[in-house]
């Protein structure tokens, strides 16, 4: 697990994004339908990261991180002049900060561009409580779930959804939660 702080603004590409822009590979995508994902803490400290662009077609989940994993948190981080796509295709997913976000939290961050596909979301395309194990009550086991919060995050982008779209995520799993 690593992390991270920015301490300056990134600028990938200055101009608007489009098919000539410099190709961003989504962080913590693995082809190996590995839902692992990025498990550190990505700080952005107030910075922004400019000019992102994921071409469509090509990841089936899809942002500026693939997948957070468990104990995941991204906070203070704002994307803009960003156009991220996902692969189009029946369960793919995209969302402008995260495609899968099952970690622990997505705080202070906003996302300013257009995402499309499938199941996408402004902030996060999926986005679920992670399952912690299970506890015996009355005899059976109760699955237990931790985490999975999205809070004080806008988006202020485009959300193009094929199936299921939402302004902050298509779809929460588990009993996530959304705050302010």
């Amino acid at each position: 697990d690593y992390n991270a702080i920015l301490t300056n603004d990134i600028v990938v590409w200055e101009d608007s994004v489009g098919s000539e822009t410099i190709e961003w590979t989504p962080i913590a995508y693995n082809d190996s339908s590995d839902t692992v994902g990025y498990k550190g803490i990505f700080d952005g400290n107030g910075h922004k990261i400019s000019g992102v662009y994921v071409p469509p077609k090509k990841y089936d989940r899809s942002g500026f991180f693939a997948i957070i994993g468990r104990g995941g948190v991204v906070k203070n981080l704002t994307i803009e002049n960003a156009w991220i796509q996902g692969l189009l295709k029946s369960n793919s997913i995209t969302g402008g900060i995260v495609g899968y976000f099952y970690g622990d939290s997505i705080v202070n961050c906003e996302f300013h561009g257009t995402v499309k596909d499938v199941y996408v979301g402004g902030i996060a395309g999926w986005f679920e409580k992670p399952y912690i194990g299970s506890r015996r009550e009355n005899g059976s086991y109760v699955p237990m779930y931790a985490g999975g919060t999205i809070r004080n995050s806008r988006n202020y982008g485009k959300v193009v959804a094929l199936n299921f779209g939402g302004g902050i995520a298509s779809v929460a799993d588990n009993g996530g939660t959304i705050v302010g």
